[in-house]
């Protein structure tokens, strides 16, 4: 069998080669003789630096999402550190403003002026006291501990707020006791 020059030219050319015909505009591919498997991938070295450009894309957000996780987690730990430093120093009168019309103390309010958190004053609470009873017990046994020099100016204030625990139902000087007892080393 006698090939033909260009015969065994084309032979020799791979067959996924491009192959410019004259005439045309751009370089069209003659297809495979082989059929691939579906889901076969072919590329090339571009294609390669391509996949590594795209992975660093990639890697770029997840490490700046990771870098602001650890912002954020920072900036919580710095908020607990805040809330668990108690605040000596506020006045008796910034105690008595936040009693409520009726006698008693929101258990926020008192969280947020003397620095405890919200979660650490109900951990506290083992009479069984509902948080405005244990938040205005708090606020007695603050008065009691920080104030006790001064009675006279805040006298009234605790007896509505003794009155306010009557109500609800609690052994008035047990709650406070108990209240007296967690804040007597706090503040």
């Amino acid at each position: 069998m006698s090939f033909s020059k260009k015969e065994a030219e084309e032979e020799a050319m791979p067959k996924a080669m491009p192959q410019f015909e004259a005439g045309a505009d751009s370089f069209d591919m003659i297809q495979p003789e082989f059929e691939a498997d579906e889901g076969a991938v072919f590329y090339d070295k571009d294609d390669e630096e391509d996949m590594e450009e795209e992975k660093s894309e990639e890697a770029e957000p997840k490490q700046e999402q990771k870098q602001q996780e650890q912002q954020i987690q920072q900036q919580q730990q710095q908020q607990q550190q805040q809330v668990l430093q108690v605040n000596k120093n506020f006045t008796q009168a910034q105690l008595v403003s936040l009693q409520e019309f009726d006698g008693s103390w929101a258990i926020a309010k008192l969280s947020s002026l003397i620095g405890i958190s919200v979660s650490d004053l109900q951990s506290a609470n083992s009479t069984g006291a509902d948080d405005v009873c244990w938040a205005t017990a708090l606020a007695i046994a603050l008065l009691e501990l920080r104030f006790s020099s001064t009675k006279n100016n805040w006298r009234m204030v605790a007896t509505k707020a003794r009155a306010i625990l009557q109500k609800a139902g609690v052994t008035v000087q047990v709650v406070i006791d108990s209240a007296t007892q967690f804040l007597s080393n706090k503040v």
